[in-house]
């Protein structure tokens, strides 16, 4: 085979794997997801009045995990700023423990905001909501890092 032939069968088969991957890609019917509010209202089968409700529960949400993981980061940067200096002895149990309050705070706060939802859906989502409720510690998860370079 000259590689002029080699090279058109070379180009036929990649062609040939964009045209079925974009036929993949198109025969799908669901929309892309962008995040959990997209997941939300996507599983719940939320209407356009629930929909501005979860967006008003969103912003009071996000308010109140932003104010606490303020808290959170100082309170991190006290403890850390404890290993330059002479401390007490019950200065970073003291720390730690705030921190752990802090996060029960927000895991509470997220809790609360799932309730919130909850009473927002009709009879007929509760379905949807239940098996939704199963997968959320999966869904809301930090992204995962980068691994780090040796």
């Amino acid at each position: 085979m000259t590689k002029k032939k080699l090279f058109l069968v070379l180009l036929a088969g990649l062609l040939l794997c964009n045209i079925v991957l974009l036929a993949v890609m198109l025969s799908n019917d669901r929309p892309p997801r962008h995040g959990p509010r997209a997941v939300v209202i996507e599983r719940l089968h939320l209407d356009k009045d629930q929909i501005a409700s979860y967006d008003e529960l969103i912003v009071v949400h996000r308010n109140k995990v932003l104010e606490k993981e303020k808290v959170l980061k100082a309170l991190k940067n006290e403890l850390f700023n404890l290993l330059s200096e002479k401390h007490n002895d019950n200065a970073p149990d003291s720390l730690a423990s705030q921190i752990g309050k802090t996060q029960t705070d927000i895991e509470q706060i997220h809790y609360s905001h799932f309730l919130e939802i909850k009473q927002m859906c009709v009879e007929e989502q509760m379905d949807e909501f239940h098996e939704l409720v199963k997968e959320l510690a999966g869904l809301f998860r930090p992204l995962p890092r980068k691994k780090a370079k040796k």
